[in-house]
């Protein structure tokens, strides 16, 4: 393959993985680098005619570098009870001597997945940076709640750079960790703005077999219990008893999309459609035929379901997580909730629907968060780490 400067580490299929902010967060990131010539990101794949092990070049930019360590399904992917990167980690170890011999700089997108590196370097080589995309997954799995800390805390400080999606999460981890303030860096995550555009809600409502004149809410993301979806359904059920001809679409998959169809049937909630996943090149018609989306998360960095439906000139109402609280302050585009509260979140959609939403504001909005913004500070981080 030849050295490469920068080499991405992540278990995601960077192609067919579809949902989730660090999917997204690696994609734009090898799409939009200023030097693609100097990328390499090593993942996994659902497709089994890619070769374990083996350079090949990235189909959305060929100049990049990719590597399939971890052959897996779609079905894995995404109704995982235990944390992905757990069972990614076993198929990488193999690796580790080849990745840092070529790397110079490794961009790991979880601390779990940056210890191999920085327990097996020598001589501050390669230089590891580890990305933080809100609350680490581990720290959810019973077996690894009481080691993560110490392990995160024993990263933090030989990690050569942090990078952090939200402000919340810089200051979290300067109060956490302050002898590695210095190591801190901010960089929020970007859209594909040339990619996320507001489209004609009729045109897109007709071609997905949508009611032209209803009101339609939408959640993007997975299926899982950090993303609490369950809310997303009862904030629902309030607009739709002011709104009877409301509808609902579930976005995504995960493991408790089983409970979730059953909560609808159990509690008689009309006009949900669960999606499932959606082609990538099918979610800027998506979020155009949206008038508000819901987010309803318990925790987030910044999560690129809101910057994505900005893009299109979609309003978002969002429980107070991550960057979701600076970034909706704007008018126009949209409201966070002041707690858990279905009837609050569900009064602040009523506003949007209302006309309290602007499609110019949330477009202006998301053109500052651009993918390429994202990747060129991106790349002069870890140039120069």
């Amino acid at each position: 393959m030849g050295q490469r400067r920068i080499t991405l580490v992540s278990p995601t299929d960077y192609i067919r993985f579809q949902t989730g902010g660090v999917v997204a967060h690696c994609r734009e990131f090898l799409r939009y680098t200023p030097k693609p010539g100097t990328i390499a990101a090593v993942g996994s794949t659902i497709d089994p005619g890619v070769p374990l092990g083996r350079w090949m070049p990235y189909p959305l930019r060929p100049e990049v570098a990719t590597m399939a360590v971890y052959r897996t399904s779609l079905a894995e992917y995404q109704r995982r009870r235990v944390p992905f990167t757990l069972a990614f980690v076993p198929r990488l170890m193999p690796r580790i001597a080849q990745l840092m011999n070529e790397a110079h700089c490794v961009y790991a997108q979880s601390m779990e997945l940056a210890l191999p590196f920085l327990a097996l370097r020598r001589g501050g080589k390669p230089r590891v940076v580890v990305a933080v995309h809100g609350l680490q997954s581990p720290s959810l799995f019973p077996g690894f709640r009481r080691v993560y800390p110490w392990l995160q805390r024993w990263g933090v400080h030989k990690a050569d750079g942090v990078v952090l999606v939200s402000h919340d999460e810089v200051e979290r981890y300067s109060d956490r960790y302050p002898a590695a303030r210095h190591k801190l860096h901010l960089v929020q995550n970007g859209v594909d703005v040339k990619r996320f555009f507001p489209m004609d809600k009729r045109v897109v409502r007709a071609r997905l077999g949508l009611p032209a004149d209803a009101p339609v809410l939408a959640y993007v993301g997975r299926l899982s219990a950090e993303k609490d979806v369950r809310l997303t359904l009862d904030t629902f059920a309030r607009v739709k008893r002011g709104r009877s001809n409301a509808m609902l679409l579930i976005v995504g998959e995960g493991p408790q999309r089983s409970a979730l169809e059953r909560h609808v049937l159990e509690g008689g909630l009309t006009d949900v459609r669960f999606l499932g996943e959606v082609s990538p090149d099918e979610m800027p018609a998506i979020y155009s035929a949206m008038d508000v989306l819901l987010l309803t998360s318990v925790f987030e960095g910044m999560p690129m379901t809101v910057i994505e439906a900005l893009a299109c000139g979609v309003p978002a109402v969002t429980t107070p997580v991550g960057e979701c609280v600076r970034l909706l302050r704007a008018a126009g585009v949209g409201f966070t909730s002041t707690g858990r509260d279905p009837g609050e979140l569900a009064a602040l959609a009523e506003r949007v629907l209302a006309g309290a939403g602007s499609s110019d504001a949330c477009r202006a909005l998301a053109l500052e968060h651009s993918a390429q913004r994202m990747a060129d500070e991106l790349f002069g981080l870890l140039g120069a780490a």
